[in-house]
């Protein structure tokens, strides 16, 4: 299991990576266990296998969460991967990389757009790249609230002729792309910087 090194994931540094209610959970049930037992306590050890390499597969690394994967659960019911857990990965990372003293990150739509962006700008670490997916005004708003001073965004032309309209969630299902808007944008150029409506926000 990861043991933390980075700030801002409300976890004790270079303790395990587990979350609060599944560790209470964990110990509600050891210590039902123990009741009317000859024991006082007991040592628990949690472990997974191979899960260091599964978390090559993840965010952990940025996120400071290094030797294996992390015991997430938060209700500690386990349900499918749903958007609100994408938001709320989205979120943890900004609040992750703005404790570490970033104020300059990149929010990108994808693992191209983050490749690309990546090249961009060279000079940025790997944990100031934060992809959002179809979640921008999420990554926007919690850029915000964590006082990051600039937030740049890299992604495809269709998702990012969306938020230049002023559509914070871009998914396919839920907007689609405005062709007479972007018919009646001015010539576009390979930077295009645009002000997004607050109350789209």
């Amino acid at each position: 299991m990861a043991r933390v090194t980075k700030a801002g994931l409300g976890l004790k540094i270079d303790g395990p990576a587990i979350n609060p209610v599944p560790s209470r959970n964990i110990t509600e049930m050891v210590e039902e266990e123990l009741v009317g037992s000859p024991y006082a306590g007991a040592i628990v050890t949690i472990t997974v296998p191979d899960g260091e390499e599964m978390a090559k597969k993840t965010t952990n690394a940025r996120l400071g969460l290094l030797g294996g994967i992390s015991i997430l659960g938060t209700t500690g019911i386990v349900r499918p991967y749903s958007t609100a857990a994408f938001k709320a990965s989205v979120m943890q990372e900004i609040d992750v990389a703005a404790v570490g003293g970033l104020c300059e990150l990149v929010l990108t739509t994808g693992g191209k757009s983050e490749q690309y962006a990546m090249a961009l700008y060279p000079q940025l670490p790997e944990q100031a790249f934060i992809q959002v997916g179809d979640s921008i005004g999420v990554g926007v708003k919690q850029c915000a609230k964590r006082g990051v001073t600039r937030a740049i965004i890299v992604g495809m032309m269709g998702k990012l002729s969306k938020m230049a309209n002023g559509k914070m969630q871009t998914h396919a299902a839920g907007s689609e792309v405005d062709m007479e808007f972007l018919g009646a944008c001015p010539t576009l150029r390979s930077t295009t910087a645009c002000t997004v409506p607050s109350d789209s926000l």
